[in-house]
């Protein structure tokens, strides 16, 4: 066999290989046509464009397959088809609506409030074996100072939600929006925080009180909750916050008031978060989770309901409403504030004084006798304003008349 035939590479020499030249593979240009008319059209067919000839033509797209992809159109008005679960008439008729009905809707929390304050100041102990069966077995001394305590923490709310009725049902302003935001606001607070307390103490309840409780604590906060979102300037009360903080007043009133909006959150914060510690600092021994939750009640109402009622009346008093110049309808709206107020301090002296003076007790008793005391002579003062003030205008402006109407004659002569 010869050497060219073994080997083909070689030329007929057998001298230099040959070289051997691969065939050209060109690859064959795909165009694709955009597809035109509406998404469901049948996609284009591609154009195959073929290369040189004497090629291997391939149907290679740079993209993948060479089906073109439909095109999806949405209209404008398409995207925003869901309806608004509720639209701006409807909550403008809402909004409408608890303003005619909030003021019968705060009469009957004032009067659930007060009526609920009496039932735990005249039968304490009644009360605590309907509240908590054997939880509050044996019934001791401390539930009935803890539900002497919340009663008067209900005057005080009562006293806000007579305030608000009265600002709703008389055409002429009882308060000015930001006193009413405020007291909403401290209504809203002190029913929520018992609501979580309630829910969080739910083992310890009797089972046909719980029900009673949610119910009433969850309208204290609906109320006005919804009275504040629909109705109130939710913005205004984040922007006022700072000047709750100035001490400076135009009154010595004034100033009382304004040490009392910051000395009862932190009072109320250290009862509500640390009931155990703080009974047995102020009384010298906790019972058990009975008298855990009526103290952690207490201390919601001094966080919430109690500084609003004393940051309203120091509005009243730096505003000049406590004073020569204050109208009859202005001075019911501070009456009702300070007046509950006022029997708040009452019933809280008439407990932790007597225990003062003979119980041992422990370091926080002083601060908190105190505290109630101040609030007390504060809330008097203020009630004692708005009676004798607009009687003495009253009076100035039937003289001031009878002076004119003396005059008259004299000038027509």
């Amino acid at each position: 066999m010869m050497m060219n035939d073994l080997h083909p590479e070689l030329n007929q020499r057998g001298d230099q290989p040959v070289k051997v030249q691969p065939a050209t593979v060109t690859k064959e240009t795909v165009t694709l046509e955009p597809a035109v008319g509406p998404a469901t059209a049948a996609p284009t067919t591609p154009t195959l464009r073929s290369g040189r000839q004497g090629g291997v033509g391939e149907e290679t797209a740079t993209g993948g397959p060479t089906t073109a992809p439909a095109q999806a159109t949405i209209s404008k008005g398409s995207a925003s088809t869901a309806t608004p679960l509720v639209t701006k008439e409807e909550m403008e008729q809402a909004k409408g609506w608890l303003a005619r009905n909030s003021a019968p809707m705060y009469a009957t929390l004032s009067g659930m409030c007060v009526t609920m304050a009496l039932l735990l100041l005249v039968a304490p102990y009644l009360t605590a074996k309907f509240m908590f069966t054997s939880a509050a077995h044996p019934l001791e001394r401390q539930h009935g100072y803890l539900l002497a305590l919340n009663g008067g923490a209900l005057l005080a709310s009562t006293g806000a939600a007579i305030a608000l009725t009265l600002w709703r049902n008389n055409g002429r302003a009882q308060l000015n929006q930001r006193m009413a935001d405020v007291l909403r606001l401290g209504l809203a607070g002190v029913g929520a925080l018992n609501v979580l307390t309630t829910l969080y103490y739910t083992a310890t309840w009797n089972p046909v009180n719980l029900p009673l409780e949610l119910l009433s604590n969850g309208f204290t906060f609906l109320l006005p909750a919804a009275d504040l979102l629909l109705n109130g300037r939710l913005k205004g009360i984040s922007r006022d916050w700072r000047s709750w903080l100035n001490l400076r007043s135009n009154s010595a009133l004034a100033m009382v008031h304004s040490l009392l909006v910051l000395a009862f959150p932190l009072a109320g914060a250290a009862f509500f978060f640390a009931p155990r510690f703080t009974l047995y600092h102020l009384f010298g021994y906790a019972y058990g989770k009975s008298t855990f939750i009526l103290w952690k009640m207490a201390g919601a109402a001094d966080m919430t309901v109690v500084p609003a009622v004393h940051l309203a009346l120091k509005e009243a008093s730096d505003r000049g409403l406590v004073g020569r110049q204050m109208e009859p309808q202005h001075a019911q709206g501070v009456r009702s504030l300070a007046g509950g107020q006022a029997l708040a301090g009452l019933v809280h002296m008439a407990v932790l004084l007597p225990l003062m003076l003979r119980a041992p007790w422990g370091w926080l008793m002083p601060l908190a006798v105190g505290t109630w005391a101040t609030s007390l002579i504060a809330s008097i003062a203020t009630l004692m304003n708005s009676v004798s003030r607009p009687v003495s205008a009253a009076v100035q402006d039937t003289a001031r008349e009878a002076a004119q109407a003396a005059r008259e004659p004299l000038k027509a002569e």
